[in-house]
């Protein structure tokens, strides 16, 4: 009986066996992340970012050129009032993953949370500084300060938003930290429109305190951004 047993059983595992695979190790080579180089990465990591971003940037730089050849003196706060929602869309952009939930989903994915988050700064970053580095000089052009001025003018509300909102972002892991965020950019945006139609603060002998202040704010920017990268390898870890 039992050598029947036997039998019948390895003619259900000659029945059953699954047939060999086929092109198994040219599949396998294509999901090698140590195959891709970093431009590769970064370029299929830039069509996820919304349009929405690209089409915020876009509005919010051609208002800036507007501005700086048209405004007169007035385009430096009339600029700087407007930068702050650049930044804010780009904090947004960059921790959309754990703003709504997603990092448990990516922690499974092809390429590391830690990579993805760090391609996002990266490409937006980029994109940031070039745009900065056209509205500066086209706003010293248009305005009184000189292009040193300017640019510290106009970084200061920049990265004041920057920080407060990835510190709203890194601790609040829910969609209400988007609106916290914007209405964060809304107040940095009405403290420079109330300082630019007072005409304080814009001064010569004010400007230590504009350069202290990007040059603090720059470094605590550079403080959260860390945290939040070793926030992304915790949840590897655990």
């Amino acid at each position: 009986m039992n050598s029947v047993n036997k039998k019948w059983k390895q003619y259900l595992r000659e029945a059953y066996a699954p047939p060999k695979p086929q092109g198994k190790e040219p599949f396998l080579r294509q999901f090698n992340v140590s195959q891709i180089s970093m431009r590769t990465f970064l370029l299929q990591q830039r069509s996820y970012i919304s349009r929405g971003t690209w089409a915020i940037s876009a509005v919010v730089f051609a208002l800036s050129c507007f501005l700086g050849r048209t405004a007169g003196r007035e385009c430096v706060w009339m600029v700087a009032a407007i930068l702050p929602f650049l930044i804010c869309v780009t904090m947004c952009e960059c921790m959309r993953s754990m703003t709504y939930g997603m990092e448990e989903l990516e922690l499974t994915a092809r390429f590391s949370l830690k990579s993805v988050m760090m391609a996002r700064i990266v490409i937006l970053g980029i994109g940031n500084l070039l745009l900065l580095c056209v509205i500066i000089p086209v706003c010293a052009s248009g305005g009184e300060s000189g292009i040193l001025r300017t640019g510290v003018y106009l970084t200061v509300p920049y990265l004041l938003t920057g920080t407060a909102d990835l510190y709203v972002l890194r601790r609040l892991h829910n969609r209400e930290a988007v609106y916290i965020c914007m209405g964060l950019a809304v107040c940095v945006s009405g403290l420079v429109l109330t300082g630019g139609v007072l005409d304080i603060f814009y001064e010569k002998e004010f400007l230590w305190f504009w350069v202290s202040a990007a040059v603090v704010l720059g470094m605590l920017l550079v403080h959260e951004f860390a945290y939040t990268i070793k926030q992304t390898e915790e949840y590897v870890c655990s």
